[in-house]
């Protein structure tokens, strides 16, 4: 992403809710409904850290309840606003959630809302990224330096 950045190349996004795992029928006390892919037995996506993945949806949850919103909506609304993103695919199953998804482009997040789904949705750092941004995230390119300074964070470096 920094170098399509800087390469003046943006990324389509494509499931930004996760093949179902954010349409807000999912979460740490929800078990997803027999009608959903999630409840119907599909196998995809893979989670690596089912704890993580609570933590994102709880945190969409709480900006959701802030702006009376969907889980869905806030997901679309935050990776809108991520650095670099051109378009975005959305998918529904009826008119009702085509509306609903497309309503997402109204909603405008905080610094403070970014940065609280971001906080829990950033990668762990892998390296040589945890070794830059210990050592000298300042020698990032300017849309590197973004992405170093939040893995330090991640780490406990900064707060």
């Amino acid at each position: 992403m920094p170098a399509g950045k800087e390469l003046g190349v943006s990324s389509m996004i494509w499931s930004p809710l996760g093949e179902g795992l954010l349409n807000g029928k999912i979460g740490r006390n929800k078990t997803a409904p027999e009608n959903t892919r999630q409840g119907a037995g599909w196998p995809e996506p893979w989670v690596q850290d089912q704890e993580r993945l609570y933590q994102v949806i709880d945190a969409l949850e709480e900006v959701a309840a802030n702006h009376n919103a969907s889980v869905p909506q806030i997901a679309y609304a935050w990776v809108r606003d991520r650095p670099n993103v051109g378009p975005i695919v959305i998918a529904a199953r009826n008119e009702e959630q085509l509306k609903e998804n497309i309503a997402s482009f109204d909603i405008q997040l905080t610094k403070e809302e970014q940065g609280k789904i971001e906080a829990v949705a950033r990668p762990v750092p892998i390296y040589p990224l945890w070794h830059r941004a210990m050592s000298a995230p300042e020698m990032g390119s300017p849309s590197e330096i973004t992405y170093l300074n939040g893995y330090r964070k991640s780490m406990g470096i900064d707060e």
